[in-house]
């Protein structure tokens, strides 16, 4: 039973990281496939297509894609391991989605929303150190190293469940790699 649960988690959060609000809002509310306009989806490329409130719309929706899975897993069991299961699902299903053909795309939104229902009082605190991050640096991928980084500290120092923790942990470094990659890049360094 423990088992069956883990891969209904994985899976109903697969599903619903897969799908490309992105890609999609604008289709349906503008009539307007986002492909044409910038080559990538995302955000940013909505924001400077359509504007700031389509912008905020696909933000809130790429934010919550998971809420849906984790809320109704908690419902049931709320045990934290199939907690993660589910949200490891939610961020494999945006990062190699179903409907795009399984292409890689960016994940720091998606995960944000995962890690705001996980550890909510950690991703206040990251949200803070990285807005001071940004205004200190000016560089997007600092400040995702540094939300991600201090919510898993602050979730371990608030003792949330470990599994949570670990999840954290595992985004963060995630994100301190792509920053690494990005400042090597910048500085002309190649990147093995």
């Amino acid at each position: 039973m423990y088992i069956l649960l883990g891969f209904c988690a994985f899976l109903s959060g697969y599903l619903l990281g897969s799908v490309p609000f992105c890609l999609w809002l604008p289709k349906i509310v503008c009539g307007v496939d986002i492909r044409n306009y910038i080559g990538n989806i995302g955000v940013s490329a909505v924001y400077r297509a359509l504007g700031l409130k389509m912008a905020v719309l696909v933000l809130l929706c790429e934010l919550g894609k998971g809420i849906p899975a984790l809320f109704l897993l908690s419902y049931f069991t709320g045990e934290p391991v199939n907690m993660v299961i589910a949200a490891l699902g939610v961020f494999l299903g945006h990062k190699y989605s179903l409907f795009l053909g399984f292409r890689h795309r960016k994940d720091q939104i998606t995960a944000l929303g995962i890690l705001m229902y996980l550890l909510p009082a950690g991703s206040i605190a990251g949200l803070g150190a990285g807005l001071l991050s940004l205004r200190a640096t000016r560089f997007v991928p600092v400040t995702w190293a540094v939300i991600y980084l201090v919510t898993a500290l602050t979730g371990w120092y608030l003792q949330y469940p470990l599994p949570y923790v670990m999840f954290s942990v595992a985004i963060a470094s995630l994100s301190i790699k792509r920053m690494l990659k990005k400042l090597l890049k910048r500085n002309g360094v190649s990147y093995v």
